[in-house]
């Protein structure tokens, strides 16, 4: 349940994609995961094209900060992720802080049994 939560979100269309960006939470707040997620739709089916998604948290103990991009595609009638790109830091008490960098392609194939 998301009480107490004040969404700000924005809402551009252009021509075959409508984008949707949701801020969940104003710089400097604390206790919300959710930054930012951005999604980007096809206008015509509405469905997911790509997201966006940043997340934070303290918790004093832990923290971290991420960046992911997922990108999607049609894999029969359902839509899958393609693509996914990761920036993040994340630290826990006593331990060295931990950065990571990743792209991960996904490819998708239907073999013969």
């Amino acid at each position: 349940m998301l009480t107490g939560m004040i969404f700000h979100w924005t809402m551009l269309i252009t021509t075959g994609k409508a984008v949707i960006c949701l801020q969940s939470k104003p710089r400097g707040a604390s206790g919300v995961v959710i930054d930012n997620m951005t999604t980007w739709f096809n206008s015509k089916s509405m469905e997911i094209v790509a997201r966006n998604y940043d997340l934070s948290y303290d918790a004093g103990v832990y923290d971290f900060n991420v960046h992911m991009e997922v990108q999607m595609t049609q894999f029969g009638n359902l839509t899958v992720p393609s693509t996914l790109r990761y920036v993040g830091t994340w630290d826990v008490a006593f331990k060295k802080r931990e950065e990571e960098c990743l792209l991960l392609r996904f490819l998708i194939s239907v073999g013969n049994k």
